[in-house]
C-alpha cells in the first residue's frame, strides 16, 4: 500500500499532492471512507488544510513544501493518515486483479491430470519453448512460481535507458534508501504491522543491490511492452534478441544468471511462442470500470 502512494505525488507520473488527494476523497467519497476508516479531519478549515500541500524534500521553496511546513504537526499527521488509507484502498483493489487462466494453465492442468492437449490449444513450438524455459535457457531460475517471478532482485547488466541518458540507474541501492526513509514504511504509525524484520536487516550498501531490479511477472507479458525497468526495448522479439547476444559491457552488473539463453540449442522463436501462452483473459469486468461516486 505504501508503494501505491509514490506515483500519486511523483511529478513524472500523476503529479498530485496529498492535500489535493485528501480533499478529493472528502468531496466524492466521504461516506464510503468514513464507513471503513472513521471520521475525516475538519478539512473545511482552509487555513489548517490548504488545497495543495506535500513535503518536497529537495526543494524547500516549492509552494507545496511551504504550505506543508506551515501546517501544525498534528494536522500533517491527520492528512498523512488519510493519505495512507488511500494507499491501503488501492492495495485492496489491486489484490482483486487476479490473472485468469491462460493457455499455459490449461496445458499444465491437463499434464498433471495425464490428459493430452491438441496443437491448437498449446502448439508444439510453445511446448519446445517451455522445455527450454525449464531447461537449457534456465529462465525458471528467476521466473518461477504461479506468477513466474521469484520476487527477488537481480542485476542482469541490462542495456542503458532510452533517450541517451548517461546517468546510471543504481536500482535497489537507491530503492532501499528510499524505503528506510519512507514515513509510510512498515513500523510507522500509519502501518498496520510492526513486524518489520526485513527492514531491520535491509542494507542499502549491500554490493548486490547495486543496479538490481525486481524480477517481473511473466503473466500477460506479451501485453506489457516496453520491457526492462526503463523500457529499454520495445518488443519481446527485441528482448530475446538482446538475451541471445548480450551485446556491450554493462557499466554495472553481471550476467551469469542469463547465460543459458546463449545456448545455440535455445530457439528464441520457441521461447516466444511459450511466452505468448501466458496471456489470459482480463480480470473480472466489475473491477475494470471506474468507481461510482
Amino acid at each position: 500500500w505504501s508503494q501505491a502512494l509514490g506515483p500519486l505525488e511523483a511529478e513524472p507520473e500523476h503529479g498530485l499532492d496529498r492535500l489535493a488527494v485528501v480533499h478529493h476523497v472528502a468531496r466524492h467519497f466521504k461516506d464510503k471512507y468514513e464507513a471503513v476508516f472513521g471520521p475525516l479531519p475538519q478539512l473545511e478549515d482552509g487555513k489548517r488544510f490548504p488545497a495543495h500541500a506535500r513535503p518536497v524534500a529537495l526543494d524547500g521553496k516549492h509552494p507545496h513544501q511551504l504550505a506543508w511546513a506551515a501546517m501544525l504537526p498534528e494536522d500533517q499527521t491527520a492528512v498523512n493518515m488519510v493519505f495512507a488509507n488511500v494507499g491501503k484502498s488501492l492495495e485492496a483493489y489491486e489484490r482483486q486483479l487476479w490473472p485468469r487462466a491462460a493457455p499455459f494453465d490449461h496445458y499444465a492442468k491437463a499434464v498433471v491430470a495425464g490428459k493430452t492437449t491438441d496443437e491448437a490449444s498449446f502448439p508444439l513450438a510453445a511446448r519446445r519453448g517451455l522445455r527450454a524455459f525449464l531447461g537449457k535457457a534456465q529462465c525458471v531460475n528467476c521466473h518461477n512460481g504461479p506468477l513466474f517471478t521469484d520476487g527477488g532482485f537481480h542485476n542482469l547488466g541490462t542495456p542503458p535507458p532510452p533517450g541517451g541518458r548517461s546517468r546510471i540507474d543504481i536500482g535497489r541501492s537507491l530503492g532501499a534508501q528510499q524505503v528506510k526513509a519512507d514515513p509510510f514504511r512498515c513500523g510507522t504509525p500509519y502501518s498496520d504491522s510492526d513486524k518489520c524484520e526485513e527492514l531491520r536487516f535491509l542494507n542499502p550498501q549491500f554490493e548486490d543491490f547495486l543496479g538490481a531490479f525486481k524480477t517481473p511477472t511473466l503473466r500477460n507479458v506479451a501485453k506489457t511492452a516496453p520491457y526492462f525497468h526503463s523500457g529499454q526495448v520495445a518488443s519481446l522479439e527485441e528482448l530475446l534478441a538482446f538475451y541471445k547476444v548480450l551485446p556491450g559491457q554493462p557499466e554495472i552488473g553481471h550476467r551469469e544468471l542469463i547465460l543459458g539463453l546463449l545456448d545455440p540449442k535455445v530457439d528464441s522463436s520457441e521461447l516466444l511462442a511459450f511466452l505468448h501462452t501466458l496471456t489470459g483473459p482480463l480480470p473480472d469486468a466489475r473491477w475494470l470500470v471506474p468507481p461510482k461516486e
